[in-house]
């Protein structure tokens, strides 16, 4: 049993790694305008902070998971990553708590 939940959760790191991965792309080409809408906070934040944020919000999010859940079964990551990522990117540019 140990063992089984040692490879579950070295995927779940590799799994959140690989999130972390794909939200720091999009963080990087977000940032110049959160920058311009929110100089303050970019100043006491940078964007591992933001790309974690975002990462550890989605991972823990049931509908995030349940949606990639879903697109391993029909094929389509790819696609479900882009959109979540780019909605809670938008989100927190535009500052919006809760999803529309």
């Amino acid at each position: 049993m140990a063992f089984v939940d040692s490879i579950f959760k070295r995927e779940m790191t590799m799994n959140i790694n690989e999130l972390k991965s794909h939200v720091a792309d999009k963080v990087k080409l977000a940032w110049p305008d959160f920058q311009r809408c929110h100089p303050h906070l970019a100043k006491a934040m940078d964007e591992m902070i933001l790309t974690n944020h975002i990462a550890e919000s989605l991972a823990d999010d049931p509908e995030f998971q349940a949606a990639i859940a879903h697109a391993e079964v029909v094929g389509n990551i790819a696609s479900v990553l882009r959109d979540w990522i780019s909605k809670a990117i938008d989100r927190v540019v535009n500052l919006r708590i809760s999803p529309d």
